[in-house]
């Protein structure tokens, strides 16, 4: 049985002398998260509620707090939905033990839920971004012997990759919770897709460990315009016309029509309209 850290209950609360106390959203069309950062964070004396001081309201950038946790967090699992084909959010903290049972701080785990898309191309992005600081601070000694023109090349590349990932359009996605949250090690090993840069001064465990992006199983392309697909579809309107119990509207692909009823489809494939298109699939082939 899972137990969920005291952090999980833990209400927060902004400074009611702080400005953002009260927020107006000017864009209520956009259904992304908002991320609020703050210069100062207190606990109350019981450990519910934590209080909020010195905050600011981040731009509106789809996808925002997601990215940033992954950007900038030390260790990340990535969570897929049940059938493998996206990702729906990870799990954000210092990781576990060395016998990888344990979370090493549950208090500070987070549980992200993405509101877009992410798929193995951010991760790789991401990992980019985060190579280059591991680079460029992960070894004073390493890093003194490159030179100023070496570190400066180093930052540029991780500012820009930065600004790419952040301000990359994403596409909205259903916000999907995990069964399973503030769980680690949820992920079986052989669906792990390991680094080129594992090992390497890139990749830094006391700083920011590279995240091992996961296997997705990838969608069938369906081409509906395609006679193949076409035929098939003539043949199941057939079957679903003499079908009296469905209930829901069914569409003929093949001349872009919704009939609510299969007796207002077996009407309709019976028209000159339809049987004409159909013969064209089959070039002058009885239908």
């Amino acid at each position: 049985m899972h137990i969920l850290p005291l952090s999980y209950f833990r209400s927060v609360k902004t400074d009611p002398d702080s400005v953002n106390s009260v927020a107006i959203d000017n864009e209520p069309q956009d259904r992304y998260d908002r991320l609020m950062v703050s210069g100062f964070v207190g606990l109350n004396p019981a450990g519910s509620t934590m209080m909020a001081r010195d905050t600011t309201i981040m731009p509106a950038i789809s996808g925002l707090p997601s990215i940033i946790s992954l950007l900038f967090c030390p260790v990340a699992e990535l969570r897929r939905d049940r059938e493998n084909k996206r990702y729906i959010g990870s799990i954000c903290g210092l990781g576990v033990d060395r016998d990888q049972r344990h979370s090493l701080f549950p208090e500070h785990d987070m549980e992200i839920t993405f509101d877009v898309e992410i798929d193995n191309k951010d991760i790789s992005q991401i990992n980019g971004v985060r190579s280059a600081i591991n680079l460029a601070i992960g070894n004073e000694e390493k890093v003194s012997a490159w030179g100023p023109d070496a570190i400066y090349k180093i930052q540029e590349a991780a500012r820009k990759k930065l600004l790419e990932v952040v301000y990359k359009k994403r596409e909205r996605v259903d916000p999907v919770n995990y069964n399973n949250p503030y769980s680690w090690n949820q992920v079986d090993p052989d669906d792990l897709i390991e680094t080129s840069l594992e090992g390497t001064p890139a990749d830094a465990p006391h700083l920011l460990n590279l995240h091992k992006a996961q296997m997705l199983e990838e969608e069938v392309y369906v081409d509906k315009a395609s006679p193949e697909y076409l035929k098939e579809h003539a043949q199941w309107l057939k079957k679903a016309s003499k079908d009296f119990t469905k209930r829901e509207p069914i569409t003929c692909e093949i001349c872009e029509m919704t009939w609510h009823t299969p007796q207002l489809l077996a009407i309709h494939i019976e028209t000159r309209r339809h049987q004409e298109k159909v013969a064209a699939l089959y070039q002058k082939e009885d239908y």
